[in-house]
């Protein structure tokens, strides 16, 4: 059972917002690449982790959140980033991101550290893209495929 859960709602075409419930509640910016963004989904049985070859801004392990499970991919986080100006791509390699501070606050707040006992989800709540009306040549709006009715 978890006791820590984040989620990451995707709510642009590069960033959004993470909240997380573990002893406190949290929100913060995150981001991905777009190209490569993590498969929308629950991810149970996720942990508080360190990254085995990246180093964080103190020349440290990186810290991360794993998410184990995820189709297709292997080496999956949540992890810290420099923030707008980096290279997305580079950065990301298929994980969502967060500002160094915010990884912090999350990450010294999950016990134990490799507990699998985080639940991480990935939504979108980005707006769908909107139909365009077709329109004859002329300007003249066609009807909506069965229903009769003109598009103004």
């Amino acid at each position: 059972m978890s006791n820590f859960s984040i989620i990451v709602d995707r709510q642009g075409v590069s960033s959004g917002t993470l909240r997380y419930s573990g002893s406190f509640q949290f929100s913060c910016q995150c981001w991905w690449d777009p190209a490569d963004e993590i498969p929308a989904a629950t991810y149970v049985g996720c942990s508080a982790t360190h990254l085995a070859s990246k180093l964080n801004p103190r020349n440290q392990p990186r810290e991360g959140i794993f998410l184990p499970n995820v189709p297709g991919r292997t080496g999956i986080f949540i992890h810290y980033w420099p923030g707008p100006g980096a290279n997305i791509k580079a950065w990301s390699d298929g994980c969502a991101l967060v500002l160094d501070a915010d990884m912090l606050k999350i990450w010294n707040d999950i016990v134990p550290v490799n507990g699998r006992n985080v639940t991480v989800t990935v939504k979108s709540s980005a707006p769908t893209k909107v139909p365009t009306v077709p329109v004859k040549p002329g300007g003249i709006p066609l009807p909506f495929p069965n229903t009769g009715i003109r598009q103004p």
